[in-house]
C-alpha cells in the first residue's frame, strides 16, 4: 500500500491571466512541480548545502474537491500521464494537460502525485553542492526510489470563469537535509565520480534521516 508524503511541500495558488477558451461555467489548473533551491547553512558554520537540479518522474495526478452550492459534491479528476520534470529548467515532458472543472469554491481539496514505478532510475533524483568544513565544494545526488504518493490538502479555492490557476507543487529538500548533522555529510562515502550519493545503498544513515523529515506532516502555504 502507498503511504501519503504530505510534508514539506507548499501550494502555490497563483492567480493568473485565462488562456484559451473555456467552455461555459469550467475553469482550468494548470500544475507545475519544482524544488526550494535555497542555500541552508548546517549546524557548523563552514558547512553550506545547496539543490539546483533534478528530476522527478511521476504517473499520475489526482484532484478532489467538494464543490459548493446546489449542483455540488464531491469532484475528482485524474490525469494518467507519465511526465518527467526536470527541476533545473521546469520544463515537463510531456506536458501536462490542465486539470479542467466546474467554476465555483471548492474545499477540503486534495492535490496528489503519484512517483512513476517502472523505469530502471529512481523516479525522484535532486543534486546540488555541499560545502565541506575545509570549504571543499562535493556534489551531492539524493535518489528516492520509494513508492508513497506525494499529497497535500487545502481548505479552500475559488475557480471563476475568466481564471486560470496556476498550482505549483514545491518539493523542499532544503527542510529535508536541515537536520542533518555537518560531521556525517563531511564523513560521507564519495562514489567513483567523487559524488556523495545519498540512496536507500549509500550513505544510507543520511538517507534515513532525510527520509524520515519527507514524512513529516506540515501546512500548505498558499500566495
Amino acid at each position: 500500500m502507498k503511504k501519503m508524503l504530505r510534508n514539506s511541500l507548499v501550494l502555490l495558488l497563483v492567480a493568473g491571466a485565462f488562456l484559451g477558451c473555456q467552455r461555459e461555467q469550467e475553469a482550468a489548473m494548470q500544475f507545475e512541480v519544482g524544488i526550494n533551491k535555497t542555500s541552508i547553512p548546517l549546524r557548523v558554520m563552514s558547512g553550506n548545502l545547496v539543490f539546483h537540479s533534478g528530476s522527478l518522474v511521476l504517473e499520475e495526478i489526482e484532484f478532489e474537491g467538494e464543490l459548493q452550492g446546489n449542483d455540488g459534491g464531491e469532484k475528482v479528476v485524474e490525469i494518467d500521464q507519465v511526465t518527467t520534470i526536470d527541476f533545473a529548467s521546469g520544463n515537463a515532458t510531456p506536458a501536462l494537460p490542465d486539470i479542467v472543472l466546474e467554476s465555483g469554491t471548492y474545499e477540503e481539496l486534495e492535490f496528489s502525485i503519484d512517483l512513476f514505478e517502472g523505469a530502471d532510475t529512481p523516479p525522484l533524483v535532486i543534486t546540488g553542492d555541499y560545502t565541506h568544513s575545509n570549504n571543499e565544494v562535493i556534489p551531492i545526488r539524493f535518489e528516492y526510489d520509494g513508492d508513497e504518493l506525494f499529497e497535500i490538502d487545502a481548505e479552500q479555492v475559488t475557480l471563476s470563469d475568466d481564471q486560470n490557476l496556476e498550482v505549483r507543487l514545491l518539493l523542499d529538500p532544503v527542510f529535508w537535509f536541515s537536520t542533518v548533522p555537518t560531521n556525517l555529510l563531511d564523513n560521507a562515502i564519495l562514489g567513483p565520480d567523487n559524488v556523495i550519493l545519498v540512496s536507500e545503498d549509500s550513505n544510507s544513515d543520511i538517507y534515513e534521516i532525510v527520509v524520515s523529515r519527507m514524512k513529516l506532516n506540515s501546512a500548505a502555504n498558499f500566495f
